[in-house]
């Protein structure tokens, strides 16, 4: 009879109004898993905000609310192990972030052998600290799951991790939360859309998400009628926000408030084109949920964003930072509306049966409950 699956989860959140690749998936993981019945026991900073009566979150908090800089969660993770274990309260430890609790597990692991570690990498990411603890730790793990196959192929060629220890499942997205509908007409005046071809941007503004690539395309593109909407918060935004005012673009380049979980479905059907200029992820949760509201989207063309813009069909992949690419396919939706059609239904298609097939929650739980059965002794 297989064994219960008991989980060690320490998080620095999952927010229920968190709208970035990451935080969404640490959040709607943790509640399909416990849904599919698995016990876990969820470690996060005091008074971070979480779901409400979860059935099956064991959730504890540490003594303090702001952890800074993150690494130092490993402080509190190790005790919280070992105070866990002695409890009986886990047979395996599921680490979301390797950088943040990854040293406090590896410990823990060196007096207790039998408990595997499985780990979750959305991509390796460029900081000198953390590219020493990959360095370290990357191949104590039982096994590793990877949010992209770009994601699986980068830590065998740069750590040389066996590859049947590492496989691959990618983030879903609730299923009738993206829909297309027509566009808010309080937040068309809200952002004075009325008859402008809307360009939209929606995520997190960091350096790697190259916000600010756009808002020079605006400027080469210089038509009153287009408008950029970025919607994010994030380090970047008090500069994206003065290279606009710098550049007189204030009437074409609109900046929202921070888009919570259940605005963002309003927000993607404001668009007429989705714009995602990254230069890395591990996973491209943008193009899919846009395309659940029938919106095409122009991406770079890297990392694991091909595996999910089907390009031609659902969108158009342009070359990073590559000016002229860019414009030319921005202004061949802008003028080619058929086209923009076409993609936005093809895009639509194609999302709502991947999400169908390997998109959806409750599977993903599925198929995590079993890398994590097959590790317990």
């Amino acid at each position: 009879m297989a064994k219960p699956i008991k989980l060690c989860c320490p998080v620095l959140g999952i927010d229920p109004e968190s709208n970035s690749g990451g935080g969404v998936h640490d959040r709607e993981l943790l509640k399909a898993l416990a849904s599919e019945g698995a016990e876990l026991e969820i470690l996060m900073p005091k008074n971070r905000p979480h779901d409400k009566n979860i059935n099956n979150w064991h959730i504890e908090y540490t003594p303090i609310t702001h952890i800074f800089p993150p690494y130092l969660f490993n402080i509190f993770v190790l005790p919280y192990l070992f105070k866990k274990y002695k409890e009986g309260k886990f047979n395996c430890i599921r680490v979301f972030n390797p950088y943040f609790a990854g040293p406090a597990t590896y410990i823990f692991k060196l007096f207790h052998q039998d408990i595997p570690i499985v780990a979750n990498y959305n991509h390796l990411e460029e900081s000198v600290v953390k590219k020493f603890l990959d360095r370290l730790l990357i191949n104590k793990w039982d096994k590793i799951v990877a949010i992209s196959n770009f994601t699986k192929n980068e830590i065998i060629e740069k750590y040389h991790f066996p590859e049947d220890k590492i496989e691959v499942s990618y983030i879903g997205v609730e299923e009738n939360k993206y829909f297309p509908k027509k566009k808010d007409d309080k937040l068309i005046e809200k952002y004075s859309l009325r008859n402008k071809t809307v360009l939209l941007f929606l995520g997190g503004l960091k350096k790697r998400k190259n916000v600010g690539f756009l808002i020079d395309l605006i400027k080469e593109i210089n038509n009153i009628n287009v408008v950029l909407l970025i919607c994010g918060s994030g380090e970047e935004e008090s500069a994206l926000k003065a290279k606009v005012k710098s550049l007189g673009l204030e009437n074409q380049v609109k900046f929202s408030e921070f888009v919570k979980e259940d605005q963002k479905n309003e927000y993607y059907n404001l668009a007429d084109i989705v714009l995602f200029p990254t230069s890395k992820e591990g996973f491209g949760l943008l193009p899919l949920e846009a395309g659940l509201c029938g919106k095409p989207t122009i991406a770079s063309r890297v990392s694991s964003v091909p595996e999910v813009v089907n390009e031609g069909v659902t969108g158009l992949l342009a070359t990073f930072n590559d000016k002229n690419d860019w414009l030319s396919k921005i202004n061949l939706l802008i003028e080619d509306r058929n086209l923009t059609e076409k993609l936005g239904n093809n895009a639509l298609k194609h999302s709502l049966k991947m999400q169908a097939e390997k998109f959806n929650w409750n599977i993903i739980a599925r198929k995590y409950l079993k890398i994590y059965a097959d590790q317990i002794h």
